[in-house]
């Protein structure tokens, strides 16, 4: 039996991304294509969705999952260089 149920409109695609936002994203998509991360463009399109989502606040249909995500991190990709000069 299912655990959770997630309607396709709520599943996020590059694909869909990309129409949705039309035209809004080709200067930054060109941009990353003249430096050659042209297999970065699909997580670029995610990373500019969330933050559009993120934006919106209450207002957006992902807030319950977004209001969900931690607000802080204890990782090395989290850490500033001040945090790195106080490891041994």
């Amino acid at each position: 039996s299912p655990v959770l149920f997630v309607p396709s409109q709520m599943v996020l695609s590059s694909s869909a991304i990309q129409a949705e936002l039309g035209g809004g994203l080709t200067a930054s998509e060109d941009m990353l294509r003249n430096l050659g991360v042209t297999n970065r463009l699909p997580l670029f399109r995610l990373m500019v969705k969330i933050l559009v989502e993120y934006e919106k606040g209450q207002d957006s249909p992902y807030f319950p999952w977004l209001n969900a995500m931690p607000r802080r991190f204890f990782n090395g990709v989290a850490m500033t260089d001040a945090c790195f000069e106080c490891l041994p």
